[in-house]
């Protein structure tokens, strides 16, 4: 009978269509495939929440009414003392605070996955006490340079494992063949995509105010969004004043975001600060060229030889890139090929490896030797 590797307990608020929900995706399926038993405690689903369920994770509920509702500790400590994890990984700001706290309480290592950089956190209530939490921690993963400095500025390198472990790019699904598949498109455009979370970070009236621009010297090119989040509303509504309005689309979060960005001529992102951002790398792993902000989180993986570099401020400047990247599709297709060589190893197997070298050090450096399969090891499985 195979030996279970570990048991872990991911905790997030929800499996929404962000970078991080995705990544968790990519963590527990990796995960599962090399041996672990995954559970994870949410609050609510959302876009990615079938994926999570089909591959193997068990799925714990945590009823809630609100962020603050008090019940969420007691069911996490109850759903702690029924999984019993050997690690706890928590994601986001109120599982990190929330999730650390019941690890602490129950005395299982705890694991803070670190999304972002330091431009993210204003110094709230919330983030102080993340820190606080955070530094009691067995360990930081985070996905970038930026968010380990963070750490390591907010703890005074205090003995605290911080470790950069890159985000999963799920090759396989992204090369596989997507013939069958029908994009509805004009004819023959030039395809110009952003995705991603509709939030104040990523500068998106900035990008709608350039590719307006754009789209009016380029009668043959449209442009799409694909994103939720609370600027929605506010964006579609800018979007209809826009003098080529009927060329732009702000579309739904999708989970077929691949098959978009194989078509696409250029992707744009002018973010003000990320941590290592998902739809980025995910549009280099489909040899698509970036368009991208010039901030440190980028330049970490990309240079001038692999990316087109602009302003995250100035829709003039945007304009312009975007356009240079049009106007030359020889040169913007070998800065792809060139970036897509910067991220090739990023494969699940590989980052999958990385995350585990973390968890056995926290375990005391061994593999558990449980003799028991995957089907017994489950204590009390949820619905």
């Amino acid at each position: 009978m195979a030996k279970l590797k570990g048991r872990i307990l991911h905790c997030i608020a929800t499996l929404e269509g962000g970078g991080a929900e995705r990544q968790l995706c990519y963590v527990a399926e990796a995960l599962i495939r090399d041996g672990w038993d995954v559970h994870v405690a949410l609050l609510r689903g959302g876009a990615n929440f079938e994926r999570v369920k089909n591959s193997g994770a068990v799925i714990h509920q945590i009823n809630s009414k609100s962020h603050y509702d008090p019940r969420i500790i007691f069911q996490l400590l109850k759903t702690i003392s029924r999984v019993r994890p050997d690690i706890i990984q928590t994601w986001l700001t109120q599982m990190d605070i929330l999730g650390g706290l019941a690890a602490l309480i129950r005395s299982v290592p705890s694991v803070v996955s670190e999304q972002s950089s330091a431009l993210n956190y204003a110094g709230s209530w919330k983030d102080c006490v993340r820190i606080q939490i955070g530094k009691k921690a067995g360990a930081i993963i985070t996905n970038s340079q930026g968010g380990k400095e963070y750490w390591e500025d907010q703890t005074k390198k205090a003995e605290l494992k911080i470790a950069v472990i890159r985000n999963i790019i799920p090759f396989e699904e992204i090369n596989c063949d997507s013939s069958q598949e029908q994009l509805v498109l004009p004819a023959n455009p030039k395809l110009i995509l952003f995705a991603g979370r509709f939030s104040p970070e990523k500068n998106v009236p900035v990008l709608l105010a350039a590719l307006n621009e754009v789209l009016k010297q380029r009668r043959d090119a449209v442009a799409l969004l694909f994103g939720e989040g609370p600027q929605k509303s506010e964006l579609m509504s800018l979007c209809r004043e826009l003098e080529c309005a009927d060329r732009i689309g702000i579309q739904e979060f999708t989970l077929q975001l691949w098959l978009w960005l194989k078509r696409a001529s250029v992707f744009v992102s002018i973010s003000s600060f990320e941590g290592q951002p998902n739809t980025v790398v995910e549009a280099v792993a489909s040899h698509c060229p970036v368009v991208i902000s010039d901030i440190p989180a980028h330049r970490e993986f990309l240079n001038e030889d692999s990316a087109y570099f602009t302003s995250h401020s100035s829709p003039g400047a945007v304009a312009a890139t975007i356009l240079e990247a049009l106007d030359n599709p020889e040169t913007a297709k070998r800065k792809a090929q060139s970036a897509f060589s910067s991220i090739s190893h990023l494969s699940m197997e590989s980052v999958s490896q990385e995350y585990q070298a973390v968890y056995f050090e926290l375990m005391g450096g061994e593999e558990l030797d449980r003799n028991q399969t995957f089907k017994d090891s489950i204590v009390n499985r949820d619905n």
